[in-house]
């Protein structure tokens, strides 16, 4: 059984590839960033940013799977134990 998105859904599932591009984006900066306040001289601060790039990538990559791919799977997936 087919069982369409709500309308309001639909918009954040097709800008899916955008806000994956502009995640990735993100972690390289957040990275380039971290890079250069270690070099700095300031370990701590470049963990606390490692820390923060690594949950933020984990969260939008998680965000990006569950509701971004989801349209792509059909009912074809779904079956009924008997």
């Amino acid at each position: 059984m087919y069982v369409p998105w709500p309308m309001i859904w639909r918009h954040f599932r097709n800008q899916g590839s955008t806000i994956l591009g502009g995640l990735i984006v993100f972690v390289v900066l957040m990275l380039l960033l971290s890079v250069s306040v270690f070099a700095a001289g300031n370990p701590w601060l470049s963990f606390l940013l490692l820390l923060f790039v690594v949950v933020v990538a984990f969260l939008g990559i998680s965000a990006y799977v569950t509701t971004g791919t989801c349209g792509h799977r059909g009912s074809g997936a779904v079956f009924q134990i008997r």
